[in-house]
């Protein structure tokens, strides 16, 4: 049980990692609004497919229906602010901000008798310090579109492990293949009426408008990308679902999001060429203390 946990919280860091990184290098390939578009369509129609034909079958209840549906609409929103944000600023930044929503589902355990520790406690305090210090003193000019979509991004993403919690903690947690397959059918469906409405606007009347970046050897990048995030987003959601039900909500969301947002540091600095200063290593010190806090009280 320790081996196959700590194995799950690995390999699902590793593959929200690779969805972030491929979706910053998909944006530089591909910028403007119609990128963002087909990297929302693509990569939802992946993980549907993928959803839809690998798993065991169960017949869904009611509740995995609904809650499928409002946890595949948040996950249509989050990708899409989060996309959006990354194109307009920061992307260790953003992700900082994305990781701080882990705020909104870590106390949600209380609501179905869960009990948060002091050790816990001192692990969310020290996983927040990290965030804000990351965060104080950046250089970058904030404009209103950017701070509009990384609020909506901290918003959804916080509800969507909402979803998650209530889910697995009810009668039809066994259902999650289900629960997840109706979700990326809502977020599909929201995905093709986005690129739709997008076409119409990028259309006038003869031709469409050429796409930023557009050629061979960028087309043969982009679809790997694609492919990447795609794989990545499948299991970092069918693994996080399943982590969500065996694990108390004030390890899990502070822990995952916690690894998360120090590795997102090192990216936006090694791969993305970001600031790199002497509080940037504190902030990646404080992140890997605090995983190390929070790990110790990982089991339900």
């Amino acid at each position: 049980m320790e081996l196959s946990l700590t194995l799950l919280f690995i390999i699902t860091s590793v593959a929200v990692l690779i969805v972030n990184v491929s979706r910053k290098a998909f944006e530089k390939i591909f910028s403007g609004e119609r990128g963002n578009v087909i990297f929302i369509l693509v990569t939802t129609f992946i993980i549907f497919l993928s959803l839809a034909f690998i798993g065991r079958r169960y017949e869904p209840s009611t509740e995995t229906v609904l809650l499928g549906c409002c946890y595949g609409l948040l996950t249509f929103l989050s990708s899409l602010f989060a996309i959006r944000a990354i194109s307009l600023g920061s992307y260790s930044l953003t992700m900082l901000i994305c990781s701080m929503s882990t705020l909104i589902p870590s106390f949600c355990g209380l609501f179905y008798g869960e009990s948060i520790t002091v050790t816990q406690i001192i692990g969310i305090v020290f996983i927040a310090a990290t965030f804000v210090l990351q965060g104080v003193g950046k250089t970058e000019k904030f404009s209103v579109k950017w701070l509009m979509n990384s609020v909506g991004l901290f918003v959804s993403t916080g509800l969507i492990g909402v979803m998650q919690k209530i889910h697995q903690s009810g009668a039809y947690a066994e259902e999650r293949n289900e629960f997840l397959t109706i979700a990326f059918c809502v977020a599909l469906v929201a995905s093709v009426m986005l690129a739709v409405v997008t076409i119409a606007v990028n259309y006038d009347g003869k031709k469409f408008i050429p796409l930023d970046g557009f050629n061979k050897k960028s087309l043969i990048i982009g679809a790997l990308l694609l492919a990447a995030a795609g794989i990545g987003s499948y299991f970092n959601n069918r693994i996080n679902l399943y982590l969500v039900g065996v694990t108390a909500s004030a390890t899990f969301f502070p822990l995952i999001n916690g690894i998360n947002a120090t590795v997102n540091i090192l990216c936006g600095v090694f791969l993305f060429k970001e600031r790199f200063n002497v509080k940037t290593w504190i902030s990646i010190a404080l992140g890997i203390v605090a995983v190390g806090v929070v790990w110790g009280c990982r089991v339900k």
